[in-house]
């Protein structure tokens, strides 16, 4: 099931334009990482999702409903933190879920509980807000966003602050939530590397258009591998090479030859065991989500100018 649909938004503040004719389509059962620069679009798109801001044109889709009433009701199923987490200072952690509930009206019973037994914050329940560390506070942003169970999780930077060991703990409990019938989630951060290892589908956005839509599997397919041969005399190991893969692309310069456009694990193999038998020193040099994104926008705005 589509639960966004998104066709021909674009938004508007006086002469900035902020999204331009954006058509997005989000299914259930995923977690979506929204990648893109400061400025890009990111919390726009995600505000407009909300209903926080409304869209210069274009039409939203929710759960397959599209009126105005209808967006109403469906945003009920969604939970949002965008930007940092706020809370009553004054108040323990517990009081403010307890706010939470009261607000959503739902008691804060045994399922409500579990969410905070995962994130490993029960310890901390009776401290002020104030007195939280960042993680900690983080840890009770996201469960209180979980607390009625949403169809549509949306956050914004959710491990920041949060250590290494609870951040894999954390991609757990995302995996578990998604496995439940319909639910998705979309997150927007800077931390690339986490993002990669949580996300089953990433959207990148830049100056207010989305460039790319992909699933993990397809990107990972396009991440380049470069081994790279030093030794003496390189050009002649080059020159036997450009004879042997002339499909490789190769960067030559003071005694290393670079080898790129290397897309499976065979290629990779054949490439090294040549530069061993002409005794070279190799280093491996792999893309990542960060190189990738670097590259769609440059190829992106070079196809602009």
């Amino acid at each position: 099931m589509d639960v966004i649909q998104l066709e021909n938004i674009s938004k508007k503040y006086k002469e900035t334009i902020a999204l331009e004719n954006i058509d997005l389509k989000i299914e259930s059962n995923r977690i979506y990482g929204l990648i893109g620069v400061n400025g890009a679009g990111k919390s726009t798109l995600v505000k407009i999702i909300t209903g926080n801001i409304f869209p210069t044109k274009g039409s939203i889709k929710l759960f397959n409903k599209s009126f105005s009433k209808e967006l109403i009701k469906s945003r009920e199923h969604i939970s949002a933190t965008i930007e940092t987490p706020s809370f009553y200072s004054g108040l323990t952690a517990e009081e403010n879920i307890r706010l939470a509930c009261i607000e959503l009206g739902i008691e804060f019973g045994m399922e409500q509980k579990e969410i905070f037994q995962q994130l490993e914050i029960m310890d901390s329940l009776k401290k002020k807000a104030k007195n939280l560390s960042l993680g900690t506070k983080q840890k009770l942003g996201l469960g209180i966003a979980f607390l009625k169970n949403p169809d549509l999780l949306i956050l914004d930077e959710p491990t920041n602050g949060i250590d290494p060991i609870s951040v894999s703990k954390l991609r757990r409990i995302f995996r578990d939530f998604i496995e439940k019938e319909n639910k998705t989630i979309l997150i927007s951060s800077h931390i690339l590397t986490e993002l990669y290892e949580i996300a089953t589908d990433f959207i990148f956005i830049d100056k207010g258009k989305i460039i790319q839509v992909v699933s993990k599997t397809e990107l990972t397919k396009d991440l380049d591998t470069s081994v790279i041969g030093y030794r003496d005399n390189i050009e002649e190991v080059y020159n036997l090479l450009k004879i042997a893969c002339p499909e490789r692309e190769y960067r030559l310069k003071n005694n290393t030859l670079e080898v790129r456009g290397i897309y499976s694990k065979d290629e990779e193999l054949e490439i090294i065991k040549k530069l061993r038998l002409n005794n070279c020193k190799i280093e491996i040099k792999r893309d990542n989500l960060e190189t990738y994104m670097i590259k769609l926008v440059e190829g992106d705005n070079e196809e602009l100018n």
